[in-house]
């Protein structure tokens, strides 16, 4: 009996409790690796308006949307006229915000200086045409609403 005594003593010496204790993870550890696992740049889930539920995958869900606010923008400047001196084929850029309560928020214009020059009033046009679109859901990350930017073309053809 001695000798088990001796024994269970012995390995109990030998085994250190360095093995049995917890390991502390500061929360700035557990805060940089959470955002180590988030990508800035994507969302879970793309703004969507109500005609763009019957999509199924996600890729048709951003080309549905996408469309959407296309067709509005050119619907909205063709109730415009626009009188040129020469026939313009380009492609204006237009960078949007949509807020975390599916609001857009006109970001930036890319306008070539010959459409400027050419229909100078362009760009009110297309803040105005912005104002018409329809809410949105906004895009979400964890199912938590967030703010998403957007890059549209729009192809101004006028002869």
């Amino acid at each position: 009996m001695s000798f088990r005594c001796s024994l269970l003593v012995l390995f109990l010496a030998l085994s250190s409790c360095t093995s049995w204790e917890t390991t502390k993870i500061s929360t700035q550890e557990i805060l940089h690796q959470k955002w180590e696992a988030v990508s800035l740049n994507e969302v879970g889930e793309y703004p969507s308006f109500k005609s763009c539920d019957t999509t199924q995958d996600r890729l048709n869900h951003k080309r549905c949307f996408e469309n959407i606010i296309q067709q509005t923008l050119v619907n909205e400047l063709a109730t415009n006229e626009m009188v040129v001196t020469q026939a313009i084929n380009d492609t204006v850029w237009i960078d949007f915000v949509i807020n975390e309560k599916g609001a857009f928020c006109l970001d930036s214009l890319h306008i070539s200086k010959p459409i400027k020059q050419e229909i100078p009033l362009l760009e009110a046009w297309i803040q105005d045409a912005v104002l018409q679109l329809p809410e949105a859901r906004p895009a979400t990350k964890r199912d938590l609403p967030v703010k998403a930017k957007f890059k549209i073309p729009v192809v101004l053809k006028v002869d």
